[in-house]
């Protein structure tokens, strides 16, 4: 029996239908997160599994726990869409994997530093984070912003609200730094492979793969320093035909500079990780 303290990742592709939706939530059902709030869930919605048609849910999304299983909902309470899809991926136990909670003592305007060894001192590290309303299913707090990842210039990795809004104390997020791995990258939006809303990922592991899994969390700056680039937007992943996306779910204009961190599964299976993240053929 799966558990979340297991070395196993588990990565699947939940839809809101109207069975599952109450308000502004659309509940999972699936035997890795029910009756688990220690659970560490990472989402990316996604527009259009296989290839189909998509929804737009132009909200900033998080996690929380029911009480006997995990949910994902609209920050702003706005109602979940029938439709909507999103690639969850249920980490393994180890120090790669934590919840970071916004504290007066980590929060610096409209950032919250991540201290851990294997980010401080680290601009290289690639960090998925999505927020976490309520951690082992107590009270929650909401931070309705898009957010993204920065590594300050004090040698932190922080979470970051995008519309410089101050981070609100008691805001959780689930943390994932991924191990390094072909299958784990930084994508950059550049005027060759924006379109409009989107930006286009030319990757051997996405080229192709309609069925691929793939998470995505907006990164400023790769590798530190100044001169990163705002994407005040909700994002999401979506399937071109042939290529996988990043796309912005109001339609604004993807800017060029926009970076993302992404890691791609092939399929529903699960993945073992001892050490590293296997990417498959």
């Amino acid at each position: 029996m799966y558990s979340p303290h297991s070395l196993e990742a588990v990565q699947f592709i939940h839809t809101a239908t109207a069975s599952n939706i109450t308000s502004n939530w659309t509940v999972i059902d699936n035997p890795v997160t029910n009756n688990h709030p220690d659970a560490i869930l990472l989402v990316t919605p996604n527009w259009n599994p296989g290839g189909g048609g998509g929804v737009y849910n132009d909200h900033a999304i998080g996690v929380w726990y029911t009480g006997t299983r995990w949910a994902i909902f609209n920050q702003d309470i706005a109602a979940m869409p029938e439709g909507a899809h999103f690639n969850v991926l249920v980490a393994p136990a180890g120090p790669r994997v934590f919840v970071h909670n916004a504290t007066a003592d980590n929060i610096a305007s409209n950032c919250t530093r991540i201290d851990s060894s294997l980010t401080n001192g680290h601009p290289e590290a690639i960090v998925l984070v999505t927020p976490n309303w309520n951690p082992g299913g107590g009270g929650g707090s909401y931070n309705n912003h898009p957010i993204g990842v920065i590594y300050n210039d004090d040698g932190q990795w922080a979470v970051f609200n995008q519309d410089m809004a101050h981070m609100p104390e008691g805001a959780h997020f689930n943390v994932f730094i991924a191990p390094a791995d072909p299958s784990v990258f930084v994508h950059t939006a550049t005027a060759s492979n924006i379109a409009e809303n989107w930006t286009v990922i030319d990757h051997p592991l996405t080229n192709g793969r309609p069925n691929a899994i793939v998470l995505a969390t907006s990164n400023w700056k790769p590798g530190g320093g100044w001169g990163g680039t705002y994407d005040n937007h909700a994002i999401g992943v979506g399937y071109d035909g042939t290529r996988w996306t990043v796309f912005n779910q109001d339609m604004a204009n993807m800017p060029e500079g926009a970076h993302f961190n992404v890691m791609v599964f092939q399929g529903t299976t699960k993945v073992y990780l001892p050490m590293v993240l296997r990417a498959f053929p």
